[in-house]
């Protein structure tokens, strides 16, 4: 209990106190966000049935699900649901890709989190372990359609702010980003920035509001007295391996599969390693997310602007979001990215972003079905200059989560 308490008072004390909570930058209009035109009340061609239309679209005994589907009704609310649990699994393939005017760029892996401009150095993506729990209470459950109302699980009054989602909650361990140059080996610590919050339906739909800060310590090899380079600190036998809590009793979480060793939220990095943070809103859904850049400033494919001085290439402080100049106003009176594209090396010509997310099925009765949650949002400067350089920021975000729903 002890090295749970050091270890989670001083993440949290870390997220908070650096970063500029409430601050995370709104949606950019150019993202669009699940199926368009299912639930227009038009049935399109690629649609079975469209809600809220008359359920004689589907046979006798089916109804149409918020997916645009004809199944079983599944009424999850008769059971009166207090909580829902998103549990992660590791991710396989594709579940997206950037491209540019006439060819892919790259395939975004399931699992990972994508992050930066066209000039990004530092690898990518990040990868979310098995097992990470990410629950919501359910505070309203409307039977009619079948849509539950969720909101954030609160911190623990003592210990390590994990397993919830409330501002400080963190998400999962550190991820460890390895780097072809293992000096530029970093370890990333995700908390909330701000309470979590979605809907969700009956029949396995979910649209989720995760916004994230991400703290970025620069770590080389964290662990040295583990085999190979460890850009986190690991939890071995029990016990921490390298970082702030050095040989203090720790609980592992998750795993990356293969040989990689197991991070902890009890075993922090160093303070003194820590570069700083940058915050994100991410929305996720069951469903596709496209990203389209848009010409700004001196800038042709721009996904996240924010106004900027071009004599000092300085964004504005505070922030200040746009979507061209004429949202900017002097000094910073150009609506700039840091670079163009996204998710570099090699990501400047960069202009779409699509990440596909998938539906699981029924909720009532304790089914535990498989879906993919995928989405993005902006990233604004970070006003830590390492930080920005290494990520390539002010820039886009995108993630995809394969895991599982389960109410309780």
């Amino acid at each position: 209990m002890g090295s749970a308490n050091r270890a989670g008072g001083w993440i949290a004390a870390a997220v908070v106190s650096s970063l500029a909570m409430g601050c995370t930058p709104p949606q950019r209009p150019n993202w669009t966000y699940g199926l368009p035109f299912c639930g227009n009340g038009t049935r399109g061609s690629d649609e079975e049935c469209d809600p809220p239309g008359p359920q004689a679209q589907c046979p006798v005994g089916l109804a149409c699900t918020a997916t645009c589907r004809c199944a079983a009704p599944c009424d999850c609310c008769a059971s009166l649901p207090t909580r829902l649990e998103f549990t992660t699994h590791l991710g396989a393939g594709s579940c997206g890709q950037t491209a540019g005017a006439v060819s892919v760029v790259r395939d975004l892996a399931c699992g990972g989190i994508f992050v930066g401009g066209g000039q990004n150095t530092m690898s990518l993506p990040w990868t979310m372990p098995d097992g990470v729990l990410i629950p919501f209470q359910v505070t309203a459950c409307d039977p009619g359609s079948r849509t539950m109302t969720l909101a954030a699980i609160p911190a623990p009054a003592s210990g390590v702010a994990r397993e919830c989602t409330a501002a400080g909650c963190l998400v999962g361990p550190p991820l460890p980003v390895p780097n072809s140059a293992p000096a530029l080996s970093s370890c990333i610590v995700t908390a909330f920035g701000l309470a979590a919050s979605g809907t969700a339906s009956c029949d396995g739909t979910a649209t989720l509001t995760l916004p994230l800060d991400h703290e970025v310590f620069l770590t080389g090899d964290a662990a040295p007295t583990v085999s190979g380079v460890q850009p986190c600190p690991v939890c071995l036998q029990g016990r921490c391996a390298g970082g702030a809590n050095n040989g203090l009793a720790c609980r592992a979480e998750g795993s990356l599969g293969g040989d990689a060793y197991p991070t902890s939220s009890d075993c922090p990095p160093l303070p003194a390693q820590r570069l700083g943070g940058f915050a994100a809103t991410a929305e996720v859904v069951t469903g596709p997310v496209v990203a389209q850049a848009y010409p700004t400033g001196p800038s042709g494919r721009v996904f996240c602007g924010y106004c900027r001085n071009q004599s000092t290439s300085a964004f504005a402080h505070p922030v200040v979001a746009c979507a061209s100049d004429a949202d900017c106003h002097p000094p910073f009176h150009s609506c700039e990215q840091r670079s163009n594209g996204a998710f570099g090396p090699g990501g400047g010509g960069v202009e779409h972003i699509t990440i596909t997310g998938t539906a699981g099925g029924c909720l009532a009765g304790g089914a535990a079905p498989a879906v993919t949650l995928a989405g993005g949002g902006c990233v604004a400067p970070s006003f830590s200059g390492p930080v920005n350089l290494l990520f390539d920021l002010p820039g886009p975000e995108t993630l995809s989560l394969p895991g599982e729903l389960r109410l309780q």
